[in-house]
This record gives C-alpha cells, sequence and structure tokens, in this order.
C-alpha cells in the first residue's frame, strides 16, 4: 500500500476505538485485574488450592514454555492462559513425530492425553473468565452509563454535522455496545463486515438441555475500501461472547439470552466447561507473541481488515478507555497512520492513566512536525460533549499537539 493509496477525501467518516477502559466506565467490576482475581479464585477452588496457587502453576507453565511469566499477571488473565492455546498447538504438532518413537503407538496416545489435558485447562479458564463477563455486563446501572453517553454523543454527532460512516471498533468481548447500537435498541444499523442478515442459520445441541440453540452463520465477505450503505458498522475485534465456533468450523453468532443459563438450567459456558457441547467460544484470548497469528486466521483477519479499511478513510478517530498495549493493535495504528496523505483529527479520551500523550508519540512514531490534529481528554468518558477537546476534534479546528 502506498502513500497516496492512504489519501483520503474529506468525507465525514468517524473510527471509534474502545477498549477495556469503556467497559470499566460501565462497571468496574469489568477491569481486567478484578476478572484475573475471580479466575484465580475460581480456579483454586477447583482445585482445593491455596489462596495464589494457580496463579504461580499457570507462570510456571508459560516460563517452561519459553514465556515471560507475566509480572502483572495479577492484572492479565491473557498471560495466563495463553499459553495453554499455545501448548496444545504444539503438542499436535508433536504427533506426527511419534512415528520416530520405538513405541510409536503409546507415545502417541500419551501426547494425545496431555494435549487434552492442556486444553482442558486453557477451557476450565477461558469458560470462568467468559462467564464473569457476562455477568458483570448484565449488573443494573443505577445512573446514565458512561458508555450510553458515550454512543448517544456520536449518532448526535453523525445527524448534526458528521454525515458519513460511523465504524466502531470495540476490543471488549461483552455484550454492552452490541446490545445498544444493534436494532431496536437505537436508530441505526450495525451490519458491515460482519453482515448477518442473510437466511443461513444453524443449530448447536447442549446436553441437559430441552431443545438446540439456534444461532446465524456469520456470512462474511472481503471488506471493500470506501462507503458502506449503512450508517454504522461494529467490527467485535477479538470475538465476541455471542461467537460461537462448531467443530468444523463454522462461526455463528447466537442471542445472549440463550446462552444464559437460570435456576433450571446452565449456561452455555458452565455446559461448555462440563464437556457438554462442542462448540467452543471464537474469542482471542491468548497473550502477545501468539495474539498475533490468530488475528490472522478466520474471521479475525476480516475484521482487522476492515479496521484497517476505517483507519484509512475516516476524517476522525476516537480512541476511548484504550491502554495502548496491544501492540497488533498498535502495528495497525501506526502502520495507517504512516500511509495517510491527510491526517485523521484524532481524539485520545483516558481516565487515570500516565502520560497518554507519550503512549501516542510512541505508539505512531510521531515527529514534531507532524501535521496531524490531537486531542486529549484525560478526564473520562464522563460529560465529554462538554469538552473544548471534543467540541475541537468534532469541528476539525486545528490544534497543538
Amino acid at each position: 500500500m502506498s502513500r497516496a493509496q492512504g489519501a483520503t477525501d474529506e468525507n465525514g467518516d468517524v473510527l471509534a476505538l474502545l477498549g477495556n477502559g469503556v467497559s470499566i466506565a460501565h462497571n468496574d467490576t469489568l477491569a481486567m485485574h478484578v476478572l484475573t482475581r475471580r479466575l484465580v479464585e475460581r480456579l483454586n477452588e477447583a482445585a482445593g488450592l491455596g489462596a495464589d496457587s494457580a496463579r504461580a502453576l499457570l507462570n510456571l507453565v508459560a516460563a517452561n514454555l519459553g514465556e515471560e511469566a507475566a509480572e502483572n499477571s495479577q492484572d492479565d488473565f491473557e498471560a495466563l492462559l495463553g499459553p495453554f492455546d499455545h501448548l496444545a498447538q504444539t503438542l499436535t504438532g508433536l504427533r506426527d513425530l511419534s512415528v520416530y518413537a520405538s513405541d510409536a503407538e503409546d507415545t502417541l496416545t500419551a501426547i494425545e492425553k496431555v494435549s487434552q489435558f492442556a486444553a482442558r485447562v486453557r477451557r476450565l479458564g477461558v469458560s470462568h473468565i467468559l462467564e464473569a463477563i457476562d455477568c458483570a455486563s448484565r449488573v443494573p446501572m443505577l445512573k446514565p452509563s458512561p458508555l450510553d453517553a458515550l454512543l448517544e454523543a456520536l449518532f448526535r454527532a453523525g445527524s448534526h454535522g458528521l454525515p458519513g460512516h460511523l465504524t466502531i471498533a470495540s476490543l471488549n468481548y461483552d455484550s454492552l455496545v452490541p446490545s445498544r447500537i444493534t436494532p431496536p435498541a437505537a436508530d441505526c444499523t450495525a451490519r458491515g463486515a460482519f453482515d448477518l442478515t442473510g437466511e443461513r442459520s444453524v443449530s448447536m445441541a447442549v446436553r441437559g438441555r430441552g431443545a438446540d440453540l439456534h444461532g446465524r452463520v456469520l456470512d462474511i465477505g472481503r471488506p471493500t475500501a470506501g462507503r458502506h450503505a449503512a450508517p454504522t458498522t461494529l467490527l467485535q475485534l477479538h470475538g465476541s461472547l455471542s461467537w460461537l465456533r462448531s467443530p468444523d468450523g463454522t462461526t455463528a453468532r447466537f442471542e445472549m439470552k440463550d446462552l444464559r443459563g437460570d435456576q433450571q438450567m446452565k449456561s452455555y459456558w458452565s455446559a461448555w466447561r462440563d464437556g457438554e457441547c462442542d462448540w467452543t467460544p471464537a474469542v482471542i484470548l491468548a497473550n502477545q507473541k501468539y495474539k498475533s497469528r490468530l488475528v490472522e486466521q478466520h474471521p479475525f483477519d476480516i475484521a482487522y481488515d476492515q479496521f484497517t479499511a476505517s483507519l484509512l478513510h475516516a476524517e476522525r478517530w476516537l480512541i476511548a478507555g484504550y491502554s495502548f498495549r496491544d501492540e497488533i493493535v498498535n502495528e495497525r495504528l501506526r502502520t495507517v497512520f504512516s500511509l495517510r496523505g491527510r491526517r485523521p483529527q484524532v481524539l485520545i479520551v483516558s481516565k487515570g492513566a500516565d502520560s497518554p500523550q507519550s503512549w501516542v508519540s510512541e505508539t505512531l512514531n510521531l515527529r514534531e512536525d507532524d501535521p496531524a490534529t490531537f486531542q486529549f481528554v484525560d478526564g473520562g468518558l464522563a460529560d465529554l460533549e462538554s469538552t473544548s477537546a471534543w467540541r475541537t476534534w468534532l469541528d476539525g479546528v486545528p490544534g497543538l499537539y
């Protein structure tokens, strides 16, 4: 891709990248350190271990695999669980080498058992994390959510001066954003790279339930540069609680109400954890090293293609609640920023963060003479529309970086 290809005409398009901080603004129990603590507690309970034994054992596995044991693993469930996906894949490759063993059949059986165990540990951890995220996503709010305020502000901007396309790229698995922007929750249609309007449906059996669950296959086509027919596109870059993958590789979206349990029925995540369903969550839950491979796989590669196209064409970028610690996302931001002829207006929204300006400068390789316009809000999403940075970002008035 050349710099000329990265040029964009004035179009009013907006790209909103939403990180974990946006979910935390809605409910602070969605913070990674809180979810990680819950994961460790549940793993300890399941095995009857001491207070922090599970974390120490998981870090030991990571270290023996050549991964860096996360110094901040207390805050990062991806660092704890990611190596087990890597381990399962490695053991799968070892199967072919069993032909060199004098007792090839016994060796193959042993490899299979260890591979299944690694997958079992990961399934145990992932199911607990996703179930905890879903529970926290459903906590009722007693006051207007900052997330609601952000989405309403973006929709109002589209109605009153930014007539272009709005792309919302979320890094979160939870259902907070999808439940708020898909019909009939709001006056917009969320469709684009992930177009669920097709007729193809699938059924998923869960043992213990009286009827199958029905989902809709993600009919994903390669994105095209330029404008979309619908006013809003939702990209869940790392998957969703509602996305599940069948044993044959089909990815489908299910209704959250069907996946959740009640007093008489297990949730999907509990059933999967207990081996009562063979559909797996379609999410990227891995450490940084392995995540780069996963984003090249279907359907995440399509999401990232669409994300890149939106970064290229949007006049305005809004980056909210993102820590700039995900190297895959940073690489896309950096690459596109360097290619664009016409720089975007960029608004960075953070809260309680240390020097977001330095993160941005490092991520995008900014120069002192860079013509891009940046605005920063360090007070979070609350009252965002009333800030001078928001108004400047909307008006496109050059500011100072």
